[in-house]
């Protein structure tokens, strides 16, 4: 841990308790709750210097709990490009919550070492919402896509890319279920349409 370089607050028997202030020799500053010289309770953390070596981007102002000098429980996380996260902290780590992109993109859910980790769900600033798996911050595996047309496409994906099998319900009420290549209907599939026509085979470029 960094060294104080100012303690002001309560003090017992040499070591600071309740509400104070602490000063670190690389410029970061807390204010807040303390037991036995460390932070613990409530208190806000002005990061300008990362305390966590694998997580070097982790600068901004942090605003909640505390346990033992780390980040533990209910909090917020502004950070220095303006990108925010509000949830539930543990061991300093990320766990579940909120993360509000700068540009207007928001994801909900789980986390691992401070990325996207798991079932969550993710709504672009376009519009484009992703429900589905997630794995050390990208997309990932099975999930659904639901797209400001209206078209809503389920299966495997890698980072909103559709390239696999899947299946696709479109706004105007046909249903495609089948092969992907670029997001296009590429390789066997069968094209349901809304009047009960059906077409099934082989696919190039969203061409039959």
């Amino acid at each position: 841990m960094n060294k104080k370089v100012r303690n002001d607050g309560y003090f017992y028997r040499g070591k600071l308790f309740l509400l104070g202030m602490a000063k670190y020799n690389n410029g970061n500053q807390y204010n807040g709750m303390f037991k036995n010289s460390k932070r613990d309770g409530k208190g806000v953390m002005t990061y300008h210097v990362s305390d966590n070596p694998s997580f070097p981007s982790d600068i901004g102002k942090y605003t909640g709990e505390w346990k033992h000098n780390r980040r533990e429980g209910e909090g917020s996380m502004t950070y220095s490009n303006g990108n925010k996260f509000e949830g539930t902290w543990k061991n300093d780590d990320t766990v579940i919550g909120k993360y509000s992109f700068i540009n207007g993109s928001k994801y909900f859910g789980p986390f691992v070492h401070h990325k996207f980790h798991g079932f969550g769900k993710l709504i672009k600033s376009d519009g484009t919402l992703f429900e589905g798996n997630f794995v050390a911050g990208e997309i990932k595996g099975q999930g659904t896509i639901k797209y400001k047309t209206g078209d809503i496409f389920k299966g495997k994906v890698d980072g909103l890319e559709i390239n696999h099998f899947g299946l696709i319900h479109y706004a105007d009420g046909s249903i495609y279920e089948g092969e992907f290549m670029d997001q296009k209907k590429h390789g066997y599939g069968t094209l349901t349409t809304k009047n009960g026509d059906r077409y099934r085979g082989i696919w190039e470029d969203n061409m039959k």
